[in-house]
């Protein structure tokens, strides 16, 4: 006979996936989208605004980084909403901004409503990570790290969307036109969300709301056509007094943090760096003399840009075949290091296109697949309860990355390559100080510092 009462984790291992997990993932992967095609956006605009508003490469730099610090402010406030509200509220909440700020962005006409307007869009990003996080926490261990990796696929399938809309749209129609096609994708995702999202079990659970959840898992056993039933879900005892603070105060969840400070950082920098580089070094700037008067156009060559966009593809492909084989670690490591020397490379124009199209294609594919696995890792290395804020703001640590990665393209070449390759380096090193997850389910091998005794194991009270 079943128990009635379930452990979260449990009840959603017997149920498996099924048809709530693939909305949940079709969801997700809409919203993870923006992220890819913003950083793509950004380096196509910027480029186009250089010389149709005579903008100084500070003022270039300036209206990416802003996004980036708008990402900063906005993580721990989605990362509280979405601990404390719910992941669905912050997921929600955070699509609408994005999606009114993006199109809004086409009405610019000065530098300053353009950066400001960007900083919002930057705001709402930041909420992404409540929207990975509630997928994470519907999925059962043996399908979680390959299906995360899935969604990842789609902020590169965003950057290269952008790269196919920009090559149709950006130079016969303006970047106002391209602007609106970017906001798209987003918007799609805020009105679905409205009708098909559910709240997180894990969450609800982790709230004392285990009717609420029990109600969610128990749609999800009829789609899948599991015979389980469920009239509550809980979280293990020894996690019901973890709270904010013990972000702070936990020793070993207080090193995690830091460690994972520094993995985010150094990724945020090195990606958006490697992002950002990319159209400059397969650009150039020319002069029409023919009238009166000169007038400068910027040529994009779509193809080699492309050829380095879809690198990251190979990259993912290769990290979801091998997240769940080889581990989250050594994913992260190789990765990391290999991105490092492949980015050192690019700062030596004179090895020829060949070689330099090779060289931005191993590094845009190597730092994606370590810095996807990344996204994975993180929600497994915290309890629900602080997943949501310690996630968002290693979020915001990466986003700070990506602030400085326009100030690092804007150093002369070579030493911007140098600093691209050695942020991704520390990364790599960092990650060698946490623990494997590959294969555990979500809170049940938290080593968290707790005064609460416990006689026997939370799952041993549960049969089937």
């Amino acid at each position: 006979m079943e128990s009635s009462t379930w452990d979260v984790d449990v009840a959603i291992e017997k149920v498996g996936m099924g048809r709530g997990q693939w909305i949940l993932f079709s969801l997700v992967a809409l919203f993870l989208l923006a992220d890819g095609v913003e950083v793509s956006y950004l380096s196509y605009v910027t480029r186009v605004l250089q010389v149709e508003w005579h903008l100084s490469a500070e003022q270039e730099a300036r209206i990416i980084s802003m996004v980036f610090w708008g990402e900063v402010l906005g993580a721990p406030v989605w990362g509280i909403l979405a601990d404390r509200v719910g992941r669905r509220p912050a997921f929600l909440w955070s699509a609408l901004v994005i999606s009114v700020a993006g199109f809004a962005a086409a009405l610019c006409q000065s530098v300053l409503h353009l950066t400001l307007v960007r900083a919002a869009v930057g705001f709402g990003i930041a909420g992404q990570t409540a929207a990975f996080d509630i997928f994470a926490e519907s999925l059962p261990s043996s399908h979680r790290g390959v299906l995360l990796m899935w969604t990842m696929f789609f902020p590169s399938l965003g950057s290269i969307y952008s790269t196919f809309v920009a090559s149709l749209i950006l130079e016969p129609c303006g970047w106002q036109a391209f602007t609106v096609a970017c906001a798209v994708p987003t918007t799609l995702a805020l009105l679905l969300s409205v009708w098909l999202l559910p709240e997180s079990a894990h969450w609800l659970a982790s709230q004392s709301r285990g009717e609420e959840a029990a109600q969610i898992v128990a749609v999800w056993a009829r789609w899948n056509a599991s015979p389980h039933e469920f009239a509550s879900l809980t979280v293990p005892e020894e996690l019901e007094d973890v709270d904010f603070a013990s972000l702070a105060r936990d020793g070993k969840l207080r090193r995690k943090f830091m460690l994972l400070s520094v993995v985010w950082l150094g990724f945020g920098a090195a990606f958006y760096g490697i992002s950002f580089f990319v159209p400059h070094l397969f650009s150039e700037v020319t002069t029409d003399n023919t009238d009166a008067t000169s007038v400068s156009k910027v040529t994009f060559d779509f193809g080699q840009i492309l050829i380095a966009r879809s690198s990251q593809i190979v990259g993912l492909v290769f990290g979801v075949l091998l997240i769940d084989r080889a581990g989250r670690k050594p994913v992260q490591i190789v990765g990391f290091l290999l991105a490092g020397v492949a980015s050192f490379f690019l700062g030596f124009k004179s090895l020829g296109k060949t070689a330099i199209v090779m060289f931005t294609s191993l590094a845009s594919a190597s730092e994606n697949a370590a810095s996807t696995c990344t996204w994975v890792h993180t929600p497994e290395l915290f309890p629900t309860q602080v997943r949501g804020l310690a996630h968002s703001l290693l979020n915001a640590c990466a986003r700070v990355g990506g602030a400085i990665a326009p100030y690092i393209v804007a150093t002369p070449v070579p030493w911007s390559a140098f600093l691209i390759a050695g942020f991704s380096g520390a990364a790599g090193l960092a990650v060698c100080g946490l623990e494997e997850t590959a294969g555990k389910s979500l809170d049940d091998y938290h080593d968290i510092d707790t005064d609460v005794d416990s006689d026997s194991d939370s799952n041993a009270e549960l049969s089937e």
